[in-house]
């Protein structure tokens, strides 16, 4: 899997983050047996490894298997892109396209990146 080009930043938005989002932000998904985060990333997302963004947006543990069982409702966010500028940071990315700063730690951590490292502009 090749890393996101330098101007881009991926972005993971929840419906439930953002209460005046004009297009949906997320979508609702039941889990069906047998069902794993992957596969329903990669049904979704068209890539396994946006299984974080899963993992990440309905709070699940990605250390231990993200366990999911039949029934259980996912949010399934929509995906966007950012161009990051000189001066941006995770947290004024966060506050923009997620409705708060403190987010930016989630933001980074999506972006294979750690929130004490700047995103790199293009």
């Amino acid at each position: 899997m090749g890393a996101l080009p330098k101007t881009s930043v991926a972005i993971a938005t929840a419906l439930s983050l953002l209460a005046y989002a004009r297009a949906p932000r997320a979508f609702p998904y039941v889990v069906q047996d047998g069902e794993t985060v992957a596969a329903i990333a990669e049904r979704t997302y068209g890539r396994v490894e946006l299984e974080r963004v899963v993992v990440a947006a309905n709070s699940l543990d990605a250390r231990r298997g993200s366990i999911i069982v039949a029934g259980q409702r996912l949010e399934l966010p929509a995906v966007g892109y950012h161009k990051v500028l000189p001066g941006d940071s995770w947290q004024s990315i966060a506050a923009a396209r997620l409705g708060a700063e403190r987010r930016g730690d989630v933001l980074a951590t999506l972006n294979d990146s750690r929130p004490w490292l700047p995103p790199q502009s293009g």
